[in-house]
């Protein structure tokens, strides 16, 4: 993401008039400057920088584009109605929004006054009910108040609005005639004095509104909100060094470079070395090549001009989509638009959340949230409220990423358990679901939620389970009354639906977030308090408490009580990405090795080497009660993990959606199946000789015979003899057991009830959370207003209907207008100077000292939907270029005799030698490139022919380590707060 220019920067020959920001302005439409216009030379001989707030209106009106359209799309608000409008920009009117120093400013001189009154003394001080001996005092007053501590306070800065100060001050005298009643000398003192302040706070408002209509009448604030310049929050910066995705620290200096998507901290650049290349999948970087930054950059809120009556207004109040300005573009202020509307249908609305085509669990959860509402409907109804029954607007339940992942062991855990056959990796469904309220004509995101689900293949002890990764909210829902319920339906429902499917627990790790980080939603409200643990914690207890009630949940317990206070040992423990107890555990597992190290040590230097060799033969030993070195047969790792989870044990919740019994039985099938299951089962056709391998048609035919051995096989197997881990979890296992066992698969058939049959959905944005943040912070789309949430949620939508647009535009250094559309030429001399189509047309000879440029393409947006049939046909065409791409990548057979191999080949040698490339153009590498990002995510492979394949991964692994940074913060917060740490 490229920065744009600052104000004294940018060039002032050419201006661009519909668009500005303080870095500069980006616009629909260019004009040349005369040379001699003096109002003009005028402002840019005193000041380099070209701001239109210092111009007078005749100035702004000569420099109007001629031509132009208004652009579907280009803001929300031209497809509204006239109330949905109305609405809108009603919930922009949020009083004064004055700072605390002009709060001071105006305040204390009305403070003045009241403290200037002869009797003021009487409530300068707080009142002292032991040296005045009032002993009821506090009794009857709750809330003390005074004129010195409202002094100190407004001093200091401590009022954020006129309505508090004026609070305190009524409170101070509300109080004096509350506790001396009518009657007495202070009540009548007290109703002089704010008899004297209401009027004294009348002439303050008057004051106040007078200078505000100046300001809007002068054009310097946005006609729509009333407010002048506002700050985004700071970019968030992660480092791709060797700190692993640490987040660079404000005010301090970072290296950066390919178009400002790549930060180097000052530690990793000074690891990096001049000759190495940094590769990334698009781009190759030197370190010579990396500009110096300070992480202190601050960015005001764009704006745009209407082009009708001249007025600027925020983009963000606009609904404005820059993305969709386009060269001829123009733009209407709602006032105007609404002027017009009688000569004018509304626009079509772009594509929003109801568009979003149904998977059964939001299809499912939907229609729960629904209900839930309606239900709500009803008792209020019979309660008899007089005044009605306030209802929600629309609300729209989507499932936006639906992607199989592959969860690995960290590495002590496997060599610790080895001898066990403790599993590598853990085969997971990662979903991420979206709850939109429809406000004021918007679709707002308020709620979110990222699962994992290890369904009936997942290898014990994950088998059967879903844990919620992250859930996230904003408190706009309306009416706030059914908010609460509304998100605990979200999570109750999903419950319901994973029960449905026979998955046995659900796994919640219940730890607010750290301060600075977000989970989902970048940037909350300010007045949206991060819950405590002990509030969290009851937030999801009593919602699951609502589910127990409705059968959802059977049993409620936590991690510690179900595995940690028992002997058994940490392979029964579900092993869960992202969760505490994994990555606290590698931690044990480190102090464990070293402190058996250092026992072998010491025993080998005692004994000499006969007892060092003994020693080696004792490192799986665990601990005693107390901690120290074991003699007995309990797991180390057990006993430790149990004294650090202990006093936190509330914090992990484990929710069982059946009976006890049922996962027993669960994994005794499972252990069954593993037995019987033949060795040949599944081919594996990434260890296949590639030159082996033909078409997608036979490898699909394979599988499919494999599948059907392996049911065969399941059902004709002897009964075989439960090992030791399965003891362990149920005991011996009895013929009866096995025979009802091999009854359920045998019913089953191909098909078990976990088994998740919506379609794959792979989103660039909503894969993970930290791709959404990443979008989300990168383009400055917050949730902390009200209006902010209602843009960030539509241009959320405009990227998940047109995902060729660039997440993150670059800036012309010629005409400042984000390059959005056509090509963009990049310096090959100077990283941060691009300019755009037009600009390179006309004045590329002034720039010869910058060249040579290198184009690059920018995506073009295609809201297009498609069919049922459509999309079959692409996720199957998808899978047979994978195997066609895996096998031509490896094959070295010049007489392959599949064609289609010939052509892979082809392919990827123009990729490997295409001049133009994706950013210059390319249809055929664009197509290429698409290919390889996929494999990219399904690769299992630590050595792959595919090219690129490393590259990507490594990208891929980036954002996982921005994750587990996170993860590791949430855990050393969690050890702090209980004091608790490894030994």
């Amino acid at each position: 993401l490229s920065q744009r220019l600052s104000g004294n920067e940018r060039s002032s020959r050419q201006r661009h008039v519909t668009v500005k920001t303080t870095k500069g302005f980006n616009i629909s439409q260019s004009y040349v400057m005369p040379l001699n216009d003096s109002k003009i030379s005028r402002a840019t001989n005193a000041d380099s920088s070209f701001h239109p707030d210092r111009m007078g209106s005749n100035e702004r009106t000569s420099m109007l584009p001629t031509s132009g359209r208004i652009e579907e799309g280009t803001s929300l608000l031209n497809s509204f109605g006239p109330g949905q409008i109305h609405a809108h920009l009603q919930s922009l009117k949020t009083g004064l929004r004055l700072t605390a120093a002009k709060i001071r400013h105006k305040c204390l001189p009305v403070l003045k006054k009241l403290i200037d009154h002869e009797c003021s003394w009487i409530f300068m001080q707080p009142v002292d009910p032991v040296e005045l001996n009032l002993p009821d005092y506090f009794d009857i007053i709750k809330n003390p108040m005074d004129l010195g501590t409202i002094k100190k306070k407004a001093e200091n800065n401590g009022y954020k609005s006129l309505s508090e100060f004026d609070a305190d001050v009524r409170l101070t005298f509300d109080n004096a005639i509350a506790y001396n009643g009518d009657g007495s000398d202070v009540c009548k003192v007290a109703r002089d004095m704010k008899l004297s302040f209401e009027k004294l706070h009348g002439a303050l408002i008057a004051n106040i509104d007078a200078e505000e209509e100046l300001r809007k009448s002068s054009g310097d604030v946005c006609i729509l909100c009333g407010c002048e310049k506002l700050l985004f929050e700071p970019t968030v910066y992660y480092c791709n060094g060797s700190c692993n995705g640490q987040r660079i620290r404000r005010n301090s200096y970072y290296y950066t470079g390919g178009r400002n998507q790549y930060h180097w901290c000052q530690q990793c650049y000074n690891e990096l070395k001049e000759k190495d290349p940094l590769e990334f999948p698009d781009c190759t970087l030197w370190k010579r090549e990396l500009q110096k930054k300070k992480n202190d950059e601050m960015h005001e809120e764009p704006w745009v001009e209407c082009s009708q009556c001249n007025r600027w207004v925020h983009q963000i109040c606009a609904l404005f989509n820059g993305r969709m300005n386009k060269g001829t573009t123009i733009y209407h202020c709602p006032f105007c638009f609404m002027a017009r509307r009688n000569a004018r249908e509304p626009q079509p609305k772009p594509l929003g959340a109801k568009d979003i085509r149904h998977t059964k669990l939001s299809r499912f959860l939907e229609d729960r949230v629904i209900k839930c509402l309606e239900d709500a409907y009803v008792r209020i109804k019979n309660d008899g409220h007089s005044k009605g029954v306030e209802r929600s607007s629309a609300v729209y339940v989507r499932q936006l990423s639906n992607i199989d992942k592959m969860h690995q062991v960290k590495q002590r855990m496997i060599r610790r358990y080895a001898e066990l056959k403790y599993p590598q990796e853990f085969p997971a469904r990662s979903k991420c679901v979206l709850l939109f309220q429809e406000m004021d004509g918007v679709e707002v995101i308020l709620f979110g939620m990222y699962l994992y689900e290890y369904g009936h293949r997942c290898p014990l002890p994950n088998q059967r389970c879903v844990y919620v990764s992250y859930l996230d909210s904003v408190y706009y829902f309306r009416p706030r009354q059914y908010r609460t319920m509304v998100y605990h339906e979200m999570l109750i429902a999903y419950l319901a639906h994973v029960k449905q499917r026979g998955f046995h627990t659900a796994h919640i790790w219940a730890c607010p977030p750290c301060k600075g980080d977000d989970y989902i939603f970048f940037c909350h409200p300010e007045d949206q308090k991060t819950p405590k643990d002990d509030r969290l914690r009851s937030w999801y207890v009593s919602l699951l408490e609502k589910a127990k009630g409705e059968g959802i949940v059977t049993h409620i317990t936590n991690l510690w009580d179900e595995h940690f206070n028992s002997e058994h040992d940490a392979t029964i423990v579900p092993y869960f990405e992202g969760d505490y107890w994994p990555g606290e555990a590698e931690n044990v597992v480190k102090v464990l090795e070293e402190e058996a190290n250092e026992r072998n040590d010491a025993r080998a230097r005692k004994n000499g080497n006969s007892a060092k060799l003994k020693a080696k033969s004792r490192t799986s030993r665990g601990l005693r009660s107390d901690g120290s070195v074991e003699e007995g047969c309990q797991d180390a790792l057990v006993l430790r993990m149990g004294k650090i989870l202990e006093p936190m044990k509330d914090a992990f919740i484990i929710a069982y959606l059946g009976p006890r019994e049922f996962s027993r039985t669960m994994a005794r099938r499972h252990l069954l199946e593993q037995k019987s299951k033949p060795v040949t089962e599944v081919p594996d056709l990434a260890g296949k000789d590639p030159a082996n391998e033909h078409t997608g048609e036979s490898a699909d035919a394979e599988v499919s015979k494999a599948d059907l051995g392996h049911v065969k096989s399941k059902q004709s197997s002897s009964e075989t003899k439960p090992g030791t881990k399965s003891n362990a979890r149920g005991g011996d296992t009895k013929s009866a057991d096995e025979r009802q066992e091999r009854s359920m698969t045998t019913k089953t058939g191909l098909f078990d009830e976990t088994e998740d049959t919506d379609e794959v959905i792979e989103s660039e944005f909503y894969d993970t959370r930290q791709q959404f943040l990443n979008l989300c912070q990168g383009n400055h789309y917050q949730f902390d207003e009200l209006r902010r949430a209602k843009h960030t949620s539509m241009m959320s939508l405009y990227h998940l209907h047109n995902p060729d647009v660039p997440k993150f535009l670059v800036s012309c250094s010629n005409c400042n207008m984000d390059i959005n559309v056509g090509y963009c030429y990049n310096s090959e001399k100077d990283p941060e100077f691009h300019l755009c189509q037009g600009c390179y047309q006309k004045n590329h000879k002034i720039y010869a000292d910058k060249g040579p440029f290198r184009r690059s393409i920018v995506g073009g947006d295609s809201q297009a939907q498609l069919t049922e049939e459509q999309r079959r046909d692409r996720q199957r065409s998808i899978q047979l270029h994978m195997q066609l791409l895996q096998h031509a990548s490896g094959c070295r057979n010049e007489q392959c005799p599949s064609a289609n191999c010939n052509k892979m080949k082809n392919l990827l040698k123009h990729g490997a030698t295409c001049i133009t490339r994706v950013q210059g153009g390319c249809a055929i590498c664009r197509r290429i490139w698409a290919l390889l990002q996929i494999h990219a995510r399904q690769c299992r492979r630590e050595t792959c022919m595919v090219p690129k394949c490393r590259q990507l991964k490594e990208q891929l692994r980036a954002l996982a380590q921005q994750q587990a940074q996170m993860d590791e913060r949430r855990r050393a917060a969690m050890n702090a707060a209980y004091r608790m740490t490894p030994e």
